[in-house]
């Protein structure tokens, strides 16, 4: 029987995948949530068809899903932009905002083949890096992420007030 990533197809995401994208974003905000709870007040994405539209539909957006069997299993969702930071020199940069993965497909390759294709089309649309962040708690996606030659180079530190 093969494994699931080599059955998965990846394609860009439409307005007819918009209700599994929203699920997706519950769940990750539902498990952060239940990571750190605190968390609570960060901001989860998109939470109504129209804001998913807005999404798909912005300037420099490159949204992909992964589907096995027509049902929508994970989704990245990022924005090439310039630079925003004083300390370098001006160029374009792929900034990965979301890699959602449903729970029964999580470790089995999803994620990493999201990324290859968006940074492919990254790179074909003239970014010369990528971004991402990833909280702390979440170790199977820093070391996914590690595993594909990204490195920290800002420590992010918070406290609330």
């Amino acid at each position: 029987m093969p494994d699931l990533a080599s059955t998965v197809a990846i394609r860009t995401a439409s307005m007819a995948e918009a209700p599994a994208m929203l699920a997706l974003y519950r769940a990750l905000q539902a498990y952060h949530e239940q990571a750190v709870p605190h968390l609570s007040e960060i901001d989860p994405g998109p939470k109504t068809l129209a804001e998913i539209d807005a999404l798909l539909n912005k300037q420099g957006t490159l949204c992909y899903i992964a589907l096995s069997q027509e049902n929508v299993i994970a989704m990245l969702a990022g924005r090439i932009e310039p630079s925003n930071s004083p300390f370098l020199q001006p160029h374009l940069i792929f900034c990965i905002h979301s890699v959602i993965v449903a729970a029964s497909a999580r470790g089995q390759g999803i994620g990493r083949q999201l990324i290859e294709r968006a940074i492919e089309q990254a790179k074909a649309k003239g970014a010369q890096a990528v971004e991402l962040s990833v909280f702390a708690f979440n170790q199977p996606a820093q070391a996914l992420y590690e595993s594909m030659g990204f490195e920290s180079w800002i420590t992010r530190l918070r406290q609330k007030l």
